[in-house]
């Protein structure tokens, strides 16, 4: 039986397993402690994407304090943490309270930079990051001052991958409402 099927509580262990890296957010630094820490973080980052399918368990995560620790793990520039980071805040923004939280944390500026990633599963995940928070005029705004409407059109142009090129379609259209991103 998966999660998700059942609605099971988390608890605050995984988020807590985000905070292993807090002073590893450079490849360059590769010490013995700092790779594990960097790698027992991003199984707690895959573990809270698994679970962030259910509801109850995206409520868990945010009353654990994982917006805040998902938000400094964005800032990394392992790709490999990167993915399961960004496919948590995907999936849980679909919640308001995330919406406003993910606001709060400054997280669309670092969405945004990601999008120019080389790694199509980031820029995959990064567009339907922003197609779910792009539900207020507020956010749409942000996308375009942090200059996320040039990338996602960009994306546009490679059409061989086509559930990379349905979340950058969606993040257009969602911020396509705001009249200022059209022009």
């Amino acid at each position: 039986m998966k999660i998700e099927d059942h609605d099971a509580h988390i608890g605050p262990y995984p988020v807590a397993l985000l905070d292993c890296a807090q002073n590893s957010t450079k490849p360059a630094q590769s010490s013995l402690y700092e790779t594990r820490d960097v790698e027992v973080a991003r199984c707690g980052a895959l573990a809270l994407w698994s679970c962030s399918k259910s509801n109850t368990n995206k409520e868990a995560i945010r009353k654990a304090g994982g917006i805040p620790l998902l938000a400094r793990l964005l800032k990394t520039s392992h790709e490999n943490m990167l993915i399961p980071v960004v496919g948590t805040l995907q999936e849980c923004a679909s919640e308001e309270n995330y919406r406003a939280a993910i606001k709060a944390e400054r997280i669309i500026e670092n969405l945004v930079k990601n999008l120019n990633s080389e790694n199509e599963q980031l820029q995959q995940h990064c567009a339907m990051a922003i197609y779910q928070c792009a539900e207020d005029e507020e956010t749409r705004d942000l996308v375009r001052l942090h200059g996320g409407l040039k990338p996602l059109a960009n994306l546009l142009n490679n059409t061989d991958n086509k559930e990379r090129l349905a979340a950058v379609t969606g993040a257009i259209w969602k911020c396509s409402i705001s009249k200022e991103n059209v022009t």
